[in-house]
C-alpha cells in the first residue's frame, strides 16, 4: 500500500476489487497493512475515492524492504498489531506476506487476546521440491512447521483444496478445516448453460480450429490431469480436439 502526499491510501486494482467485495458482508471492517509513502503508480486506486472501500479503517504497518530490516521493524510492527488486535472481534491473517508473514506474529496475538481468527490458505508456495538449493529446503521447513502451527491455532481454516486440509491441520482439528475452491471470476462474467452451449456451437464451426491456453504450471496441483482428461473427453465424442 502506498500513501500520497494528500493522505489517500493507494492499492492496486485487483487488490481494490477484493477489498470492495469485502465491504458487502462485513460492516464494520479494518485492515492493517504495510504502507510507504510515494506518488500514485498507473492504474492504482485510492480507497478514499471509492463510497464502499471508503469506510474501511486504514492502520499503517511498516514496510520493509527486506528480511534485515522486517526484523530490525518487528518491535514496532508487533507493538501497532498488538493495540489494533486487543480492539477488533474477529481477526483474519495470512501467511504469504513478504519478507516475514504477519500471520506468524496476528495469530499467537488473537490467542493471548482470545479473539476469533481465521485464515485462508490458498497456495503452498514455501514447499520447494528435492531439486532445490539447501537454503530453500531448510527455509520451507521453517514455514513449513510455523504456518502448520498458524493453521492449528486459529478458530477457523479455510482451504481451496483438500490436500492442504489433510496435510497442515492435524487429525484432532481437522473438524475446523473447510474446503472452498479459489475463484477469482466475477459474477456478471459467468455465462448461463444456454449461453454457454451456443457459444461452443459458434466455435466448433467456426474456423481456423478451437484452440485452448492451460495458464499455470505443468503440476497435478494446478489442475493439468483434468484438462487432459476433458480432452480425452471430447476426442471420444464427434469433437476433434489436439493437444499441443
Amino acid at each position: 500500500m502506498i500513501k500520497d502526499s494528500a493522505g489517500n491510501h493507494l492499492i492496486d486494482p485487483l487488490w481494490f476489487q477484493d477489498l470492495k467485495q469485502h465491504t458487502r458482508y462485513i460492516e464494520n471492517l479494518t485492515l492493517c497493512s504495510p504502507c510507504e509513502c510515494g506518488t500514485k503508480p498507473l492504474l492504482w486506486k485510492a480507497l478514499e475515492d471509492d463510497v464502499d472501500t471508503s469506510k474501511i479503517q486504514i492502520i499503517e504497518l511498516p514496510a520493509p524492504k527486506g528480511f534485515l530490516k522486517a526484523l530490525a521493524l518487528l518491535p514496532m510492527t508487533v507493538s501497532v498489531l498488538w493495540k489494533a488486535i486487543g480492539e477488533m472481534k474477529i481477526i483474519h491473517a495470512g501467511v504469504a506476506s513478504w519478507p516475514i508473514p504477519l500471520g506468524w506474529f496476528a495469530f499467537p496475538i488473537a490467542l493471548l487476546r482470545k479473539k476469533f481468527s481465521v485464515i485462508v490458505i490458498e497456495s503452498s508456495f514455501w514447499r520447494v521440491g528435492a531439486k532445490n538449493s539447501l537454503k530453500l529446503k531448510i527455509k520451507g521447513k521453517i514455514w513449513e512447521a510455523v504456518n502448520r502451527w498458524c493453521v492449528n491455532c486459529s478458530d477457523l481454516a479455510i482451504f481451496t483444496q483438500e490436500q492442504y486440509r489433510e496435510s497442515l491441520l492435524t487429525l484432532k482439528r481437522r473438524g475446523r478445516g473447510h474446503i472452498i475452491p479459489a475463484s477469482w471470476i466475477s459474477e456478471e462474467d459467468i455465462l448461463s448453460q444456454e449461453e454457454n452451449l451456443n457459444n461452443w456451437d459458434h466455435l466448433i464451426g467456426s474456423a481456423p480450429p478451437v484452440r485452448f491456453l492451460f495458464a499455470g504450471r505443468l503440476t497435478i496441483d494446478k489442475g493439468i490431469h483434468v484438462l487432459s482428461q476433458a480432452v480425452r473427453l471430447l476426442n471420444q465424442s464427434d469433437e476433434h480436439i489436439q493437444e499441443i
